[in-house]
């Protein structure tokens, strides 16, 4: 359980205390969508202090031993829960979150409700502080499934002025999409927002959930060429061909909080590149094992013990190295790798980018490139014979 992000424990401790404590079963409206049917159940007052209270205390107890990620404060409020973090992000990626998910109540706060751990992942860890509370309790006919609804609050009043200002002049739209058009960071980090909001990622298209009449419609469809739109789905469509001529696939996965969507925008930003290995060939001939001994021995533990981790396979004629990883620690894995990667391509002078080889697999990390798996296999061998001359 340890270093949990804060929206996964909340959702699964709220729904494991309606399923098992609450007294739910004796009043519920049934809701459609569609062909999908919902059982509603309201919470009482007196059901919300006990579940409030019971969130407190196992979310007080889990940061006190340091088992969730960012929590800085928590604190008891009525019926209501405040979040602290220690960091917020920028206010282009809030905006976009808030324009894709939130709704606004006046020029200083915005409320969102979510039944999903990544999406309140992303109001905590974007705003910083939010106030939430469980509106209520569902279940979900066809599959059974069962998920608690919790509306968050924030106050952001930039954010809050800025929606209200762009729904009132028109003018604000054309300096907004001005403003994310000449700063590129600026733009990857509010399509980030948007996409952590109300967004999906497949292999071909990023999809977003928006009415044609809302004014994140027009914000996109003046910010990107080439989008589509599914009146009968409600879902506007950018391909992410146009994010990777637009050199904005690296930098939206970096922004991107929701751990599933950051791994698939990692994916396809890796997808289809070509790696160039002559030029780190070249500087391999010409590397001396004292030389790679050198750059080995200046590496910090932790860089050392990621290394050890390398594996290699063979398919056919070729040779691949991986890391294998658990799937909860597979971002991070791949992080790491980069860092270490980076720190070699400095100590080395590799005057070419060898982090696009690195890719991510289901439970592995993953170099295909020719020249870098030449490289890591060499990097290996030094280290190897130099731990068995140490033995001896």
């Amino acid at each position: 359980m340890s270093n949990r992000p804060i929206g996964d424990v909340v959702i699964e401790i709220c729904s494991d205390i309606c399923k098992e404590v609450l007294n739910i079963g004796k009043h519920f409206k049934v809701h459609k969508l569609g062909d999908r049917e919902f059982y509603i159940f309201p919470l009482t007052t007196k059901e919300r202090e006990i579940l409030v209270k019971n969130l407190y205390s196992v979310l007080s107890g889990m940061a006190n031993r340091g088992d969730v990620k960012g929590l800085s404060r928590v604190s008891l409020k009525a019926k209501s829960l405040m979040i602290s973090v220690r960091n917020r992000k920028s206010f282009w990626y809030r905006l976009g979150l808030a324009l894709s998910d939130g709704s606004v109540l006046d020029d200083k706060r915005i409320i969102f409700s979510t039944t999903r751990p990544h999406t309140l992942n992303a109001i905590i860890y974007g705003f910083g502080n939010v106030l939430i509370y469980v509106a209520r309790y569902m279940r979900y006919g066809e599959s059974g499934r069962s998920a608690c609804a919790i509306n968050a609050l924030v106050e952001d009043e930039d954010v809050a002025k800025d929606i209200i200002n762009l729904k009132k002049q028109g003018k604000g739209i054309k300096d907004l999409i001005a403003n994310l058009k000449q700063c590129r960071e600026c733009l990857a980090s509010f399509l980030a927002g948007v996409i952590d909001g109300d967004g999906a990622i497949d292999k071909d298209n990023v999809r977003i959930s928006v009415s044609r009449a809302d004014i994140l419609f027009k914000i996109i469809n003046q910010l990107i060429i080439d989008v589509k739109y599914d009146h009968s789905k409600y879902l506007l469509r950018i391909s992410t061909r146009t994010l990777r001529q637009l050199n904005l696939l690296d930098e939206i996965a970096n922004q991107l909080i929701s751990e599933h969507k950051k791994l698939k925008m990692i994916t396809i930003a890796n997808k289809r590149f070509r790696f160039i290995c002559r030029e780190v060939d070249g500087i391999i001939k010409e590397l001396s094992k004292e030389d790679v001994n050198e750059v080995l021995k200046s590496l910090h533990d932790e860089e050392l013990k990621l290394l050890k981790q390398i594996r290699f396979r063979r398919k056919g004629k070729y040779l691949y190295a991986y890391i294998p990883s658990r799937t909860n620690e597979l971002l991070n894995t791949y992080e790491k790798f980069k860092s270490l990667m980076k720190n070699l391509m400095y100590k080395f002078k590799i005057p070419i980018d060898i982090i696009p080889s690195i890719k991510l697999g289901k439970r592995e990390v993953v170099i295909y490139s020719k020249c870098v798996v030449s490289f890591l296999k060499m990097l290996l061998e030094v280290l190897w014979q130099a731990s068995d001359v140490k033995n001896e």
